[in-house]
């Protein structure tokens, strides 16, 4: 994963993970695969000239699979022309007219009726291998379903609420990676006190899950995406931890306020040298605070400085359509969680002016009801079943009996019953 991206280039950790799962996968079953890096600052799909650079370097491709890559309807043209046929996944909102993609896998097309839509990217393409493994390779089962350690990582790292098909997704990743972790038999002084871990003397082929990759037969790339993978647990020991306290700069812009704890002399919000992959955790944890749009920016050091970061916003804004009107301002990424770039960072005035306005206008628009039951019976239209059938209730039981253990703050589960006899009970709350 890290010898795939160029040095100082920005990393989404979502389509990192898609593009090691798809490739690591496709390869392991048998599928002559080459794997493509598009460049990000021609925006947040596939574009024409990425197709040219991957008919440069492997002429004799016949299909192209996009992950994570919006509808890209350019890139799909350009893809189509020389007969080559096109596999779209992805997990942003598909905008009008839809894809032109031969084959498109996204819970958010305009007219799915997939369950839940908040998965992430690699979570998709994981979907999409896992069935045609069952259908095809059913003896290559076991080996797909390792691949869900990268699903899991890109669930967590795009922020995907961790529900549902998500959370038994990610506890799944993490015993994955708990059998790639070798226990360091040797430590070191930590600059700033204590002992870290010394990675040198750590050996990733001891590790349980390595063992058998090693010895088993296993398509070389497969096998070195989960050596990536325990590498970087390895460096971990090392340099995960955070600096103090001192060192780094707490600040971030949003909606006219700075709120700043220690000196501003790093980018706001990720301790100095960190990549700012950090800036949408902060951006997304804030939002869960006060239910508002909130963005993070780095903190430029001139008016004419280029500022990027990163925005998070709850299902009732869409910060990408707020800001295409406005010169220097832009957003790309789906509708809830984007990356924003300034022109100069005299605008960001402007960008704070901007959503304040569009966070006003859209809030008159949101209901003040009360929030309605995960399962309401009852006799009228809008009721998902009727008083009398108790086996929805049943269902929704068992199936939050299923997603036991309950982490904390998960929101629990509400089943309202109605009769049209006495109107509507007070809310049966199933706690575990």
């Amino acid at each position: 994963m890290v010898g795939s991206v160029p040095e100082g280039e920005r990393v989404d950790i979502d389509g990192t993970s898609s593009g090691v799962l798809g490739y690591a996968g496709l390869s392991e079953l048998g599928f002559d695969v080459e794997r493509h890096l598009p460049d990000d600052r021609r925006g947040h799909e596939l574009a024409p000239e990425d197709v040219a650079e991957i008919h440069a370097k492997w002429p004799d491709t016949r299909a192209l699979l996009t992950c994570y890559a919006g509808d890209s309807p350019r890139g799909v043209a350009a893809a189509r022309a020389p007969g080559w046929t096109t596999l779209l996944t992805d997990h942003h909102e598909e905008l009008a007219p839809g894809s032109t993609a031969d084959t498109t896998v996204d819970p958010c097309r305009i007219d799915e009726t997939y369950a839940h839509t908040g998965v992430c990217g690699a979570h998709v393409l994981y979907q999409v291998i896992g069935a045609y493994t069952r259908v095809h390779r059913p003896e290559k089962l076991w080996e797909i379903r390792l691949l869900r350690l990268f699903a899991g990582l890109g669930t967590v790292s795009d922020v995907m609420p961790v529900l549902y098909e998500n959370r038994r997704l990610v506890r799944d990743a993490i015993s994955i990676a708990r059998l790639l972790r070798v226990a360091t038999p040797k430590t070191i002084p930590h600059p700033w006190g204590g002992f870290d871990s010394d990675p040198d003397a750590t050996d990733i082929e001891q590790s349980i899950r390595m063992q058998p990759l090693r010895t088993e037969p296993h398509h070389p790339v497969c096998y070195r995406g989960f050596e990536g993978f325990a590498i970087v647990l390895k460096t971990f020991a090392r340099v995960g931890r955070i600096r103090d306290v001192d060192d780094r700069d707490e600040g971030f812009f949003g909606f006219g306020r700075t709120h700043r704890r220690g000196p501003a002399s790093g980018p706001a919000g990720v301790p100095l040298g960190r990549p700012p992959g950090m800036y949408g955790l902060l951006a997304n944890r804030m939002m869960g605070f006060n239910g508002h749009p909130v963005v993070v920016v780095n903190r430029p050091a001139d008016p004419d400085d280029f500022v990027s970061g990163s925005g998070r916003a709850p299902r009732w804004f869409d910060i990408i359509t707020s800001l295409e009107q406005h010169d220097g301002l832009s957003a790309i990424g789906h509708q809830r969680a984007r990356v924003l770039r300034v022109a100069k960072a005299e605008k960001l005035g402007h960008l704070v002016a901007v959503l304040q306005e569009t966070a006003r206008v859209a809030l008159l628009a949101v209901s003040t009801d009360g929030p309605k039951g995960d399962l309401v019976l009852g006799p009228d239209a809008d009721c998902d079943a009727g008083p009398q059938d108790l086996r929805p209730l049943f269902e929704l039981v068992r199936r939050t009996e299923g997603l036991k253990p309950f982490g904390h703050g998960f929101t629990t589960p509400v089943v309202e019953i109605e009769t049209d006899h006495h109107g509507r009970l007070s809310p049966y709350r199933r706690r575990p």
